[in-house]
């Protein structure tokens, strides 16, 4: 498969195979995802990750519906779309949280970030081409509730950039047209 098909086939997924994916292969997808480009202010490798699984995953899915209906992300009426967000978070495989320290700089901030972004990218791509899904998410919402923090262990002066749901697939979403890029193209 070539770089090309991979980056035009790779896309969110959501239902994941009972088959869990191994602690090793997420460390050894991360040791290739960390070679990501960086803005010529030189390489920070501001990240750091923690794997969510097992009991800590259980735990966490816990925190995640407490903040939601805190936040008030289910509707009383509608126990179905909470039971639906349960379903598919216990079934979902592992978590990585991604976390980046907070750097007082903007400019440096901004960098970090970016480089952060493009790592994740590298990572669903690597993991894509082995056959391994994921979602990124992102929800300041959630990262910034006490219970979230603890319970992840995000320090002070972190910020957690996404959570990855990762696991195998099953089967491959549909994929969404995309705009031809000569539409949004400006040639000065």
């Amino acid at each position: 498969m070539s770089i090309t098909e991979i980056i035009r086939d790779t896309r969110p997924v959501l239902r994941f195979s009972d088959q869990a994916v191994s602690r090793e292969a997420i460390i050894d997808l991360l040791n290739d995802a960390v070679w990501a480009p960086t803005p010529n202010r030189g390489s920070s490798e501001p990240w750091r990750f923690i794997l969510v699984s097992d009991e800590a995953k259980k735990k966490l899915v816990e925190i995640m519906v407490e903040v939601g209906e805190e936040l008030k992300r289910f509707n009383v009426e509608n126990v179905r779309v909470k039971e639906q967000f349960i379903q598919m978070a216990i079934n979902t495989s592992t978590y990585l949280i991604v976390v980046m320290k907070e750097n007082p700089k903007q400019e440096k901030w901004e960098d970090d970030f970016a480089t952060i972004c493009c790592m994740i990218q590298n990572f669903h791509l690597l993991g894509w081409e082995k056959g391994i899904g994921m979602t990124w998410l992102t929800d300041d919402e959630l990262y910034e509730s006490p219970q979230f923090r603890e319970h992840a262990g995000i320090r002070t002066g972190e910020k957690a950039v996404s959570m990855l749901n990762i696991g195998y697939y099953e089967e491959i979403p549909r994929s969404k047209a995309r705009m031809p890029v000569e539409n949004r193209l400006t040639i000065l």
